[in-house]
């Protein structure tokens, strides 16, 4: 996956640990326990994060749904989370969503058209 994570410093540790898990979890393809790591977290976030999270963890979410054949649910999610992460390009919270969202695109052409 090309998409860097370099948390701006001074950031919350929590979030820092959690942003980092979620990432290596979803290089590893892993995407249904990327929901696991972030869902606490943004659950807790003042509307601005918990947007954010959100559309991170339905971008996973939707990986998770296309790999297992459900593409009307991927689609969904994969609409749903993009349009929130459009939000915060090119950078948010030292996540390059240019490139979390390229890979997205690259891994579900099927219903990134």
């Amino acid at each position: 996956m090309n998409t860097d994570f370099n948390p701006n410093p001074g950031e919350n540790q929590e979030e820092h640990e959690a942003l980092r898990r979620f990432f290596e979890l979803y290089r590893e393809g892993r995407f249904y326990e990327c929901h696991d790591v972030l869902e606490a977290l943004w659950l807790d976030m003042g509307a601005r994060r918990r947007t954010f999270y959100q559309g991170l963890l339905q971008c996973a979410v939707a990986r998770h749904h296309a790999e297992k054949g459900n593409l009307h649910g991927a689609r969904i999610l994969h609409r749903d989370g993009t349009a929130k992460l459009e939000l915060y390009r090119p950078e948010f919270m030292g996540v390059d969503l240019e490139g979390f969202l390229k890979d997205l695109k690259d891994h579900l052409p099927e219903i990134s058209a």
